[in-house]
C-alpha cells in the first residue's frame, strides 16, 4: 500500500521504517498499525488491541502481530507485556506538533517570518485527511479530530504572520513589565546551573502576582541558551491522579529523548535524579514546577527528595506556589520574593493591555485599589473598557472575576460552567457532549473566551485553559453544591466511552463519578477499582471547600 494512502497518525513513518520499501497491508495489519502509531512508544498489550479490533477468528490479533513485527524489525518489537513501535523520527504528527509550538512562540515575540517558515514545514507533514479509511473506528476519531485541529490551527496561524503588522497585540497575559530584580536573581540562578551548580528557586505569592509569567519568562531566556526547559504543571480539579506532576514531566522528557529517558519509567528518587543527570550531561535543565498549591502531595515529596541529589549537576529546578505551599522544608532553596507592582509599572501594564498610555489619575485608582496585583490590574483593564473608572469595581479578586464572568452572554456563561467543572485545562469533546451542541458552535464560544480573556490556547493551539486559577476557581465554587454533583456526572458520562478505548481517562471517570452524588455511588466503587484507587481518595485535588469537601 503506497505511504500516502496510510494518512495515519503519521504520514511518511512506513517509508522511514522500511528504507523507503513499498508495504502491504491487509486490512487487520493496517488497523493495527494504525493503533500502534497512536500508541507509538509504549508498549501495547495484544488483549487491549483485540478488545478495540474484533476479528474473526477471536485470536487473529496475535499472528497479525507477528506478521507486522517481521515487516517492520526492528522498530516494532516484542517486550514484555506486550508490543512496542518506535518510529523515532518518522512520526509526522509528533514532528508537526513540535514544530507548531515552536512557530507560536516564535510569533508571541514578533519574529513571523521565522514562524511561517516554520508553519510551512508542519504543513508539509499533511498529506491527506488524518486517519482515513479508519473513520468509522470510535478508537480513531477522537485522534484524526484532534490532529485535523491541529492543522486548521497551524492554517490560522500561518494567516496570521502573513497579515504582518496588522497581527493582535501580545495576549495580556504574556506581557512582562518590571520584575528587573527577580528576573535577576533567577538569571544568577541560570548561570550557576549552567556551570554545574544546581539549584532550586522558589517562588511565594498570592494569586495573580505574576509568578507563571516570570516562569515563562525564565524559560524563554534558558532555551535562548540551549537549556531544555520542562514544565511540570499538574492539573487542578477533579482527577488529579498520585505523582501526577512528575508523570507529566517525565512523558514529555520521553518524547524528547526517548533514547535516554524509559517511557514508564520507576518513580524512585535515586532513579530519577541519576536519569536528569544524564539528560544534563547533554544540555543544562530547566525544570519548572508551577502552581505548588495543587500539586500531589506524594509529587512534591518526590521532589524534594530528587533535588537533595542533584549536587553538581546542570539542573536548575523552579518552583512557584502561594504562601504556605509545601516546600517550606526544601533545602537549599533560594527564595525570589514576588512583590506588588510599582505605580509606574501598572500604568505601564494598563497601557500594554489596552493599546494607549492611561490618565494618570486612572493609573493611580488602579494602583490603589488592586494592591498592585498584576491579574487585577489586567482585569480591570478590562473592564475598564466599558467604564470610565474604577469607583465602583470590587477591590477583591474573586469578586472582580465575578463581575466578568457576569457580563459573559448566556452562550459563553454555560461554556464556562461545564469548562470548570473539568478543571483548569479543557477537554473540547467533553465540553461539546456536556453542553450537548454541535462542536463549531462550541469552538466559537470558546475563540470568544479567549478573545475576552477567559481562556487560553497552548502553544499547540490545540487545547485551552483558563487564563488564571483565580476565574477557574471563581466559575467553579459559584456553582451551587447540587449543580456541581449534576455537573460531575454529566462529565462522567461523556467520558466514559472515551475511557473504555483511553485507558489513561479512567482515573478521571473514576474521580467525576466520585463527586458526582450518592446516587452513582456503585458506579464510583466500580471505577474506583478501575483506577486503582479506593472512592474516598479520588476526592481530593479539586477546590477547597468545593461538594467534595476537599
Amino acid at each position: 500500500m503506497p505511504a500516502d494512502e496510510l494518512e495515519f497518525r503519521v504520514l511518511g513513518a512506513l517509508d522511514v521504517l522500511r528504507g523507503g520499501e513499498r508495504v502491504e497491508l491487509d486490512d487487520l495489519e493496517r488497523k493495527v498499525l494504525a493503533l500502534l502509531l497512536i500508541e507509538a512508544d509504549r508498549v501495547v498489550d495484544p488483549g487491549w488491541l483485540a478488545d478495540r479490533l474484533p476479528t474473526d477468528p477471536a485470536d487473529a490479533i496475535r499472528p497479525c502481530l507477528s506478521r507486522l513485527r517481521r515487516t517492520l524489525h526492528p522498530a516494532l518489537a516484542e517486550e514484555a507485556g506486550g508490543y512496542v513501535l518506535r518510529p523515532g523520527e518518522g512520526l509526522d504528527s509528533r514532528l508537526a506538533e513540535q514544530l507548531i509550538a515552536s512557530a507560536r512562540v516564535a510569533l508571541r515575540f514578533g519574529d513571523r517570518h521565522a514562524a511561517i517558515a516554520v508553519l510551512d514545514h508542519a504543513l508539509a507533514r499533511w498529506r491527506g485527511d488524518s486517519l482515513a479509511g479508519l473513520a468509522g473506528e470510535p478508537w480513531a476519531r477522537a485522534e484524526a479530530s484532534r490532529l485535523d485541529e491541529l492543522r486548521r490551527t497551524a492554517l490560522a496561524d500561518r494567516a496570521a504572520a502573513e497579515r504582518g503588522p496588522a497581527m493582535p497585540a501580545p495576549e495580556a497575559e504574556h506581557v512582562l513589565v518590571g520584575r528587573a530584580a527577580e528576573l535577576a536573581v533567577l538569571t544568577g540562578a541560570l548561570d550557576d546551573a549552567e556551570a554545574g551548580r544546581s539549584g532550586v528557586v522558589l517562588l511565594e505569592a498570592p494569586a495573580g502576582a505574576g509568578k507563571t509569567r516570570l516562569g515563562e519568562e525564565l524559560a524563554r531566556r534558558a532555551v535562548r541558551r540551549g537549556f531544555l526547559a520542562l514544565w511540570a504543571r499538574t492539573g487542578v480539579g477533579a482527577g488529579v491522579p498520585a505523582l501526577q506532576a512528575w508523570t507529566e514531566l517525565l512523558a514529555t522528557l520521553h518524547k524528547i529523548r526517548p533514547d535516554a529517558v524509559p517511557d514508564g519509567g520507576s518513580h524512585s528518587a535515586d532513579e530519577l535524579a541519576a536519569l536528569l543527570r544524564t539528560v544534563a550531561a547533554t544540555e543544562p535543565l530547566l525544570l519548572l514546577f508551577d502552581d505548588l498549591q495543587w500539586v500531589d502531595c506524594p509529587s512534591v515529596r518526590l521532589l524534594r527528595a530528587v533535588a537533595e541529589r542533584l549536587a553538581g549537576a546542570r539542573v536548575l529546578i523552579w518552583i512557584a506556589g502561594r504562601p504556605g505551599s509545601p516546600p517550606a522544608e526544601l533545602s537549599g532553596v533560594q527564595r525570589v520574593p514576588v512583590g506588588p507592582l510599582e505605580t509606574a509599572e501598572v500604568a505601564e501594564l494598563l497601557a500594554a493591555v489596552a493599546g494607549r498610555q492611561p490618565p494618570a489619575r486612572l493609573v493611580r485608582s488602579v494602583a490603589k485599589r488592586s494592591g498592585g496585583n498584576a491579574f487585577l490590574v489586567t482585569a480591570m483593564a478590562r473592564l475598564l473598557a466599558e467604564s470610565s473608572t474604577v469607583d465602583d469595581m470590587p477591590a477583591e479578586p474573586d469578586a472582580i472575576v465575578r463581575v466578568i464572568l457576569d457580563r459573559l452572554d448566556p452562550d459563553q456563561r454555560s461554556t464556562v460552567d461545564a469548562a470548570a467543572g473539568l478543571g483548569r485545562h479543557l477537554d473540547i469533546a467533553v465540553v461539546t457532549a456536556v453542553l450537548d451542541r454541535p462542536e463549531a458552535q462550541v469552538r466559537t464560544t470558546l475563540d470568544r473566551l479567549v478573545r475576552d480573556g477567559i481562556l487560553r490556547r497552548s502553544l499547540s493551539g490545540v487545547r485551552h485553559s483558563f487564563v488564571h486559577d483565580l476565574i477557574w476557581e471563581t466559575a467553579y465554587t459559584r456553582l451551587p453544591a447540587s449543580e456541581r454533583a449534576a455537573l460531575h456526572g454529566r462529565i462522567a458520562d461523556a467520558m466514559i466511552p472515551i475511557a473504555r478505548i483511553d485507558r489513561d481517562r479512567v482515573f478521571e471517570v473514576a474521580a467525576h463519578l466520585a463527586r458526582a452524588g450518592t446516587g452513582r455511588d456503585d458506579e464510583a466503587r466500580a471505577w474506583s477499582a478501575r483506577a486503582g484507587e479506593p472512592a474516598g481518595a479520588l476526592l481530593g485535588g479539586a477546590v477547597r471547600g468545593d461538594v467534595s469537601g476537599g
